[in-house]
């Protein structure tokens, strides 16, 4: 299946991840093929994406930034309520961030996200649509992948960003318990679990609810999350579920499940003068989903390789997700583009398993510790703005309260900093902060004062003994 042919991915999945990469490897030179099984790559789902500076720095060396910038308006003030609707904190947490990093937080709805990266494909001819995966077929040589239209695509490796329900992780899965059985086992593919439900969609602007909100409303069990931009308002509510669910196992939803969760909701204040019920009525799409999340521990496995939900997968509160995704693509793809232009036959070249399983293994100790970090925080963000049991709630209303608008920033940076950019694509005229992108320095940069070093660690010793509290019951319950 080698042939005379360029070096080929296959990616599937023309999302957030699979797109980034598009981007990214046209920019290098490198033959591929984006494999959608949906009929257009762009189309309603989910709610928002929150773009932070290490992804907005990515997408201007990719032409795309001014595409999402376009289509939303700045962030201002951040406010988190208490179940009456008393605000306990008012934050001018999107200024810090400009300062700290020169770009700025993006709010947009995820369509328009994707969009933005489709549009600035400096080619669309590799984005095949109707193209949903039947199977994979590996060589000595290659591999090929089977579409259930009875095409097929041959490449070198195949790239599985199709989402936290991957059918490329499950095959490869297969694959590699054909080969050694039981290399794949039960605590892996449990990796992944749902803790949380959440009523998601977006609203037409609220009279009221000004422009570049962002709103935290504290429950006991569940949480709002409400963002408003010029036209839209994006909501999520997330409810803390009695059982802990593990792949495959997870509940389905219907309308009448998320028409009867919104129902207990209605009345509660979201923001002076508007109640939830003021959203879901007037609701452009709305649904009840899981919130899954988990980092496998495996990667990869021969030819193919995972990127973004496929293989890490976090809560939405801290936003995250496509940031992650953006960055595992990049640095994937400066892995693969360094193997090829170092090598005799550049772009041509053909590297054999070894050679690619080097490459895979590299790309997942680069990207392991800060999903680690992203994924630890993520969900200790949900568990205290839901305010799950009496220790996350002290949290929420009495401990985070006090911490200033530079110390949160400083814990954001934390994880901004390590973002990755492409080492092939000039950054012209990026702007600067006080806080450096550690690939800008070679090392991680030193940004926090010793009063703020205080804090947060105290604060961090404080949310790791109580997460580890309540992972060890709930292992405890397995």
């Amino acid at each position: 299946m080698s042939g005379k042919r360029p070096f080929r991915v296959i990616v599937v999945g023309a999302g957030i991840g699979g797109l980034t990469l598009s981007n990214a490897l046209q920019r290098a030179g490198i033959d591929h093929v984006v494999l959608e099984k949906h009929r257009q790559v762009v189309y309603p789902s989910g709610a928002s994406i929150g773009v932070w500076p290490n992804g907005s720095r990515l997408l201007s060396q990719l032409g795309c930034l001014e595409l999402a910038k376009g289509v939303c308006a700045p962030m201002k003030t951040s406010l988190n309520r208490t179940s009456d609707g008393k605000v306990i904190t008012v934050s001018k947490l999107f200024d810090e961030i400009i300062k700290r990093h020169g770009y700025e937080y993006l709010l947009l709805e995820r369509q328009e996200f994707v969009r933005a990266l489709y549009d600035g494909l400096p080619s669309k001819e590799p984005v095949k649509t109707e193209c949903a995966v039947t199977d994979i077929i590996e060589s000595e040589h290659g591999v090929r992948v089977l579409l259930d239209n009875g095409s097929s695509e041959d490449g070198d490796i195949v790239v599985g960003s199709d989402g936290v329900a991957s059918s490329v992780r499950r095959m490869m899965w297969d694959k590699a318990n054909s080969v050694a059985p039981n290399s794949i086992g039960t605590a892996e593919m449990r990796a992944l679990k749902t803790r949380y439900k959440c009523l998601v969609g977006l609203s037409p602007s609220i009279p009221g609810f000004p422009t570049g909100i962002m709103a935290v409303v504290h429950h006991d069990g569940f949480s709002f999350l409400l963002f408003t931009q010029p036209e839209k308002t994006f909501f999520f509510v997330f409810i803390h579920l009695d059982t802990t669910y593990y792949w495959p196992l997870f509940p389905k939803y219907t309308k009448q499940d998320a028409e009867r969760e919104a129902s207990k909701l209605l009345n509660f204040p979201v923001h002076d003068g508007v109640v939830f019920g003021d959203i879901w009525e007037k609701r452009l799409r709305g649904e009840l989903v899981n919130i899954e999340e988990g980092i496998a521990g495996r990667w990869h496995s021969g030819r193919i390789v995972l990127l973004g939900d496929a293989v890490h997968k976090f809560t939405p509160n801290t936003a995250f997700g496509g940031n992650s995704a953006m960055d595992s693509a990049a640095t994937l793809a400066n892995l693969l583009r360094q193997k090829l232009v170092n090598s005799p036959d550049g772009l041509s070249s053909h590297p054999g398993q070894s050679e690619l399983s080097a490459i895979f293994q590299s790309y997942q100790e680069k990207r392991q510790s800060p999903v680690r970090y992203i994924g630890w925080f993520s969900t200790l963000m949900t568990r205290v703005a839901a305010c799950e049991n009496a220790l996350f709630k002290f949290m929420a209303i009495r401990v985070f309260p006090l911490a200033s608008d530079a110390l949160v920033a400083d814990m954001f940076a934390w994880q901004v900093k390590r973002g990755v950019k492409l080492d092939y694509v000039p950054l012209v005229d990026a702007p600067r902060g006080t806080v450096k992108f550690d690939d800008d320095r070679g090392e991680e940069s030193e940004f926090m004062s010793k009063d703020t070093m205080f804090w947060f660690t105290g604060m961090a010793v404080v949310c790791w003994a109580v997460s580890m509290f309540v992972l060890s019951r709930e292992k405890a319950q397995l």
